[in-house]
């Protein structure tokens, strides 16, 4: 077996990263309603997306209209539970406790989605207890916990591994789940595709996650053992990201990224399998921008860094939703078109 080069950690990562694009969308309040149908609901999970993550809603749109619900809930559930930026940027006590409520809220209505009793008036739990056919339980329920253990840890980790593993157990996670739920997770390599394609994904998450983070907090969200190898743990937020050293730091974890989903790609998976994968499309074209920046993480174009701009009717749009996605469309089609990572 192929390894990672010598110089890189080995791993997967971590997901709720790629959720810091954006606020938390705001939910019509007919869509909590009782009285709401399943195409409300089901709108309800597709906006949660839209606004907080473009990449994966764009491959939900390519999704045939019989895993595309499934597709939705599994990641609007991964939405509500990873919460907001704010809640993870800010990492008060009340804030950790609004998290753990959060959590608990959602693992009581994963309980009724899939079992006898009502499910709570709550879109995402309504569209999960219509789909827990296709939907596995023991791997939401695993999301759950990473989810936990993240907000416990503030989204720190101390190694590379320890961030592998939690993506694993994220992004890698969310992608078994819709192989599962188009009956593909069996297939030759897919499984394996799909664990390199969410460390591969997740990391890149975490480098464009820099920016927001170290203008929050004063840091990086990379791992203690990388910010300590490259003397980054007591820099100057000011000349941090553009310095030599933290885009050292920020090529190896985009060199072991690159490398799983090259990984990915070896597999040649069969068609349906990789149309259920495309993230890592996405994920390749972030990175591509990033390397084009020379790893500059600060440069306003590296990984498609969203900047907030006014949409036409006056909505809150990034200049990744915007001016930016309309090439990762094309790519996330052709490939759909192929069948091909």
């Amino acid at each position: 077996m192929t390894r990672p080069p010598s110089s890189l950690r080995t791993g997967r990562i971590l997901p709720s990263f790629r959720l810091l694009s954006s606020a938390s969308a705001s939910s019509s309040p007919s869509s909590f309603s009782p009285l709401a149908t399943p195409a409300d609901d089901l709108r309800h999970c597709r906006e949660l997306i839209r606004s907080r993550d473009y990449s994966a809603y764009l491959v939900g749109l390519l999704r045939p209209p019989s895993v595309s619900p499934a597709y939705f809930a599994v990641r609007a559930l991964d939405a509500e539970a990873a919460g907001s930026e704010d809640s993870l940027l800010s990492g008060n006590a009340g804030s950790l406790l609004a998290v753990r409520m959060r959590l608990q809220w959602w693992s009581d209505a994963l309980d009724a989605a899939y079992g006898d009793s009502a499910v709570p008036a709550h879109p995402v739990a309504r569209v999960l207890r219509r789909e827990r056919a296709k939907i596995p339980r023991r791997p939401l329920e695993r999301l759950l916990d990473a989810r936990r253990d993240e907000a416990e840890t503030g989204g720190r980790c101390d190694s590379v591994e320890d961030l592998v593993r939690r993506t694993e157990d994220t992004e890698g996670a969310l992608l078994r789940l819709h192989l599962a739920a188009c009956d593909m997770e069996e297939r030759p390599g897919a499984a394996e595709a799909a664990r390199h394609v969410g460390i591969g994904a997740g990391l890149i998450a975490v480098l464009q996650a820099a920016p927001r983070w170290l203008a929050a907090k004063g840091e990086v969200p990379w791992p203690r053992d990388i910010a300590q190898h490259y003397g980054l743990a007591h820099a100057d937020p000011q000349t941090l990201l553009p310095s030599d050293n933290a885009r050292a730091a920020a090529q190896e974890l985009g060199t072991l990224a690159r490398w799983h989903l090259r990984k990915a790609e070896e597999l040649r998976v069969e068609k349906e399998a990789a149309r259920c994968l495309l993230g890592g499309v996405a994920a390749r074209h972030a990175l591509d921008l990033i390397e084009k920046a020379e790893w500059d993480l600060s440069h306003q174009n590296a990984g498609g860094v969203p900047q907030v701009i006014r949409g036409p009717q006056g909505e809150e749009e990034t200049m990744d939703q915007s001016a930016g996605h309309w090439k990762v469309g094309l790519k996330l089609g052709w490939h759909y078109f192929r069948g091909r990572l």
